[in-house]
């Protein structure tokens, strides 16, 4: 999990090599209701995958989901999230972010940049300063 600092943020619109994947989900804080937050998250890495896969070959595309698999599977992060999650990841980034708020439903997008926008989806190219928005 990473803070939201100054170095993160500068980090995020910094260059990425492509592609650049956004994953934003609304979580639960309690029991029960936080069961069905890694379900969610698995489908939305599913739909990611399928997007990517029209795009990029397959192994690449599970080298660049590998850590998502590895958050979907761990329980304690599960156990203690807040009201939402940011994923960020590109080739050699894995940023996870807990959301005290969240303005969107689920969603993800992939393209040359970061997206915070669910209008911005699915290999879009928003601009870098609007990049890590939806995180502030």
């Amino acid at each position: 999990m990473t803070s939201l600092t100054k170095e993160s943020l500068a980090e995020l619109v910094g260059p990425q090599s492509a592609p650049c994947l956004s994953l934003y989900q609304p979580t639960h804080r309690r029991h029960p209701e936080n069961q069905q937050d890694p379900i969610r998250f698995r489908n939305l890495v599913k739909e990611l995958e399928a997007s990517l896969l029209q795009a990029y070959p397959a192994s690449k595309t599970r080298l660049l989901l590998k850590p998502f698999d590895a958050l979907a599977s761990d329980h304690d992060f599960w156990n203690h999230t807040l009201d939402g999650l940011a994923v960020l990841a590109a080739p050699n980034l894995f940023r996870v972010f807990r959301l005290c708020r969240v303005r969107s439903p689920n969603w993800w997008s992939w393209g040359r940049a970061f997206t915070s926008n669910p209008s911005n989806r699915c290999g879009s190219s928003p601009s870098r300063s609007t990049a890590i928005r939806y995180l502030v």
